[in-house]
């Protein structure tokens, strides 16, 4: 019956959750039956793995292994009529292989889940080896699966667009039966590890080609009074600027100017950083004669590898909240991790100004309130571009409302800086009232 709802709960998900599929041509020359492996965050996650197959695919219908409590709650119910089935793995490893080797030998293929389902340390370690085992025993591929957006689904989030799916299938992987148990499971999680790394750099790339469009007129949003009014806030928000000091997603340099200013008359040293080519270069030729601006490229995405304790200030104007992956973390725990590494560079007593869009976010308002730069028919460019800039805003803050960016209540902001140990929080809002500007130090 669950086949039959795939194409419709397909069209659901494409629709309200912008589900993207990935990988799907690593399965095309595999036989069936096949062990789907994959990260777990809801109980959607059967079904998104289902549905991101083709309608007529050799792997239907799909068998998953559960917790046996979960047959226990209504939810556990509707679950069989999905194909779950209890795993029985409290009762050991052989009890745990038994129904999913029946399956396979049957020629049907199953998911079972590494994580979640399983809370106590002795049962985690059973699916550690379980996996593996079966995928000796049956002879069967394990095809390891990353979903990406799919913590904490719910259909009201699904239905007011609050979660974009992404989902992304792996190189089958053969369990070599000459293996030990211990070199099984290593292969087993390096098998995951890499579908994870593919996927990080699928969204990585996406971004970095949808930051590249934006750069190409990001200048003329910033003549515009909105952007305006932010730079002069954000400049208000810095106070002396003195030693060493960084600026993360420095864009055309707005922010690195404001720096340099406040930095004269002290000989500050200022790093200028971004990962999108066309502002480094532009970077490069506008701050080409100061001595004491280096430009350098930044992937925040990655570890801001600086020594600990080493910045007197790091600065960042609307970049923090659109990191989408951070090392291995990815979504909201990247965005931390950003920020821990943050707090981590900054000196003791050292200050951190950013910006980040509100929650709730309005972009259509910053463009009603650049009018008059719009229509400004001395420079016609701002005529052409302004429809440009106003679609990439949009495009913005859809990705805000899907979670995928991390616009925040002040509340929201002040309880993650607080927990990773920054004091003397501060608000102000600027760009329209749709940008808060947040001040913060490590203390002293």
């Amino acid at each position: 019956m669950h086949i039959i709802s795939l194409p419709a709960l397909r069209i659901i998900f494409k629709i309200f959750a912008g589900l993207e599929i990935y990988g799907r041509e690593n399965l095309k020359n595999v036989k069936k039956p096949v062990i789907f492996s994959s990260n777990h965050g809801s109980y959607f996650d059967p079904p998104i793995i289902s549905m991101s197959l083709t309608s007529f695919s050799k792997f239907h219908p799909i068998y998953y292994f559960s917790e046996d409590s979960l047959f226990k709650t209504t939810i556990g119910k509707l679950a069989k009529v999905w194909g779950a089935f209890p795993g029985k793995l409290n009762k050991g490893i052989d009890s745990g292989m038994r129904k999913t080797l029946e399956l396979l030998w049957g020629g049907k293929s199953v998911i079972i889940f590494f994580e979640w389902c399983y809370k106590q340390e002795i049962l985690a370690r059973r699916v550690d080896k379980l996996i593996p085992l079966i995928s000796k025993e049956s002879m069967r591929p394990i095809v390891p699966v990353f979903l990406y957006g799919a913590e904490n689904l719910s259909w009201k989030k699904i239905f007011k667009f609050q979660k974009k799916v992404m989902v992304f299938f792996g190189k089958p992987l053969y369990i070599n039966g000459h293996l030990s148990e211990e070199e099984m499971i290593k292969v087993f999680y390096d098998s995951l590890g890499d579908a994870r790394a593919r996927m990080i750099e699928i969204v990585k790339k996406k971004e970095q080609k949808f930051w590249g469009n934006y750069s190409k007129f990001y200048n003329y949003l910033e003549k515009a009074d909105p952007h305006k009014e932010l730079v002069e806030d954000f400049k208000n928000s810095i106070g002396d600027v003195k030693g060493r000091w960084i600026d993360l997603g420095s864009g055309s340099g707005a922010i690195v100017n404001i720096l340099n200013e406040k930095g004269a008359s002290n000989n500050a040293e200022i790093i200028a950083t971004d990962f999108e080519h066309n502002f480094i270069e532009e970077l490069k030729n506008r701050f080409k004669e100061k001595n004491n601006i280096r430009v350098e490229f930044l992937d925040l995405g990655d570890q801001i590898n600086f020594e600990k304790n080493s910045f007197d200030g790091v600065t960042a104007n609307l970049v923090l909240p659109y990191i989408v992956c951070h090392n291995d973390a990815l979504n909201l725990a990247a965005f931390k991790n950003v920020l821990k590494n943050i707090f981590e560079i900054l000196k003791p007593g050292g200050g951190f100004v950013w910006s980040s869009p509100k929650k709730g976010v309005r972009f259509w308002k910053v463009f009603v309130a650049s009018r008059k730069n719009i229509f400004d028919f001395k420079d016609k460019k701002n005529i052409y571009y302004s429809p440009m800039i106003l679609n990439q805003a949009l495009k913005i803050e859809k990705r805000g409302r899907r979670g995928v960016y991390h616009f925040l209540a002040k509340e929201e902001i002040d309880k993650i800086l607080t927990e990773i140990g920054f004091v003397n929080i501060t608000h102000k809002v600027s760009m329209a009232k749709q940008v808060n500007i947040i001040k913060c130090a490590k203390p002293i």
